[in-house]
């Protein structure tokens, strides 16, 4: 994905040597995919931490989120997703009034 104020012709410009390079050396022995080819184990335990946040101003964090299981269904992520962007909306309205 390109973003910003830049040429994407620019940018596939800058990348063709890189990829004439790999071209070059020929096809690439097969690779396994992760957590594709083979079994996830189950979980034993659930853990929660908490982790302090290494800065001086602790008005501003992260959240990342991720699961780790069965195959997803997309539509479920779809409807989690936009639940979670309005939940953490209405979290930040709810933190900033407090300012």
């Amino acid at each position: 994905m390109i973003i910003g104020i830049i040429d994407p012709k620019t940018v596939f410009e800058a990348l063709k040597p890189i990829e004439e390079k790999i071209i070059e050396k020929g096809p690439r022995p097969e690779m396994p995919r992760p957590w594709v080819s083979s079994p996830i184990p189950e979980f034993t335990q659930s853990v929660e931490e908490v982790v302090e946040f290494p800065d001086e101003d602790g008005t501003i964090g992260e959240v990342i989120l991720a699961w780790r299981g069965p195959k997803y269904d997309v539509l479920f992520f779809f409807n989690l997703f936009f639940f979670l962007t309005f939940f953490f909306s209405f979290i930040q309205s709810k933190i900033e009034g407090f300012h």
